[in-house]
């Protein structure tokens, strides 16, 4: 017979899961500034067989976010949008979440109104992470179309992965 979840047990998985969510958001943001380095080396010259692709994703997946936030910003007018503030914010948010959150919020994650700060604390940080992703992600749709590269052929490439995506589904169920 299995044991009923309690309140308590509920709201705890819930942090869980917003931490989750918050950590994917920042990853995504992370691997977004990646995308817009190689996407640049690309328009520069410095990518140009598949071989410097390669080298050129390695190298960049391999840096930390704050190396990466630190390469990207000479290569952006920022003008006087406070989107620096905003990358500068999600880096800061991103490193406390990876590194400190838990430590620093055990005492919160003892108590019910402790953990529904936590959650409200998260879902804005996820917000933080997806307002920088959308910075990013704007740069480079420009970037990629700047280079040629059209939105059919990111759709057929996000197509070929939901293939493949089905392909593992459907090999799994038998």
């Amino acid at each position: 017979m299995e044991t009923p979840i309690d309140s308590e047990d509920e709201q705890t998985r819930d942090v869980f899961a917003h931490f989750g969510l918050a950590a994917y958001c920042a990853q995504v943001f992370e691997k977004g500034l990646c995308n817009l380095l190689v996407i640049h080396g690309m328009l520069t010259g410095k990518v140009v067989t598949l071989a410097d692709f390669d080298a050129m994703e390695k190298k960049t997946h391999k840096k930390p976010l704050g190396a990466l936030l630190k390469d990207v910003k000479p290569l952006i007018d920022f003008g006087e949008a406070d989107v620096e503030g905003r990358l500068d914010e999600a880096l800061a948010k991103r490193n406390f979440l990876q590194h400190h959150y838990f430590w620093e919020r055990a005492v919160e994650f003892t108590s019910t109104n402790g953990r529904a700060a936590m959650i409200a604390e998260l879902d804005r940080w996820r917000l933080i992470f997806e307002t920088a992703t959308g910075f990013v992600d704007a740069l480079c749709d420009a970037a990629r179309k700047a280079r040629g590269i059209s939105d059919e052929c990111i759709l057929a490439e996000l197509e070929k992965a939901r293939m493949r995506a089905a392909d593992m589904d459907a090999t799994a169920a038998h």
